[in-house]
């Protein structure tokens, strides 16, 4: 996903409606092309502190072919 991001690819965000994922208000989603395939990678941003720069952390909530 860096590699994706550094190459000039981009990041949809998208307001989270899912009432499963209620605790979040988005989730961001790549869409990566790795050799023949392009898969759609959906991830939510965990921050307890934001003013620590380590603090946030991204989780892969699912990946599927697009």
């Amino acid at each position: 996903m860096y590699d994706h991001l550094s190459l000039g690819g981009e990041i949809d965000q998208q307001s989270e409606t899912r009432p499963e994922w209620r605790d979040f208000d988005y989730h961001y989603d790549f869409r990566i092309s790795v050799e023949a395939y392009e898969l759609y990678v959906e991830t939510v941003l965990y921050v307890e502190d934001p003013s620590d720069p380590d603090d946030p952390v991204i989780s892969v909530v699912n990946v599927h072919y697009v």
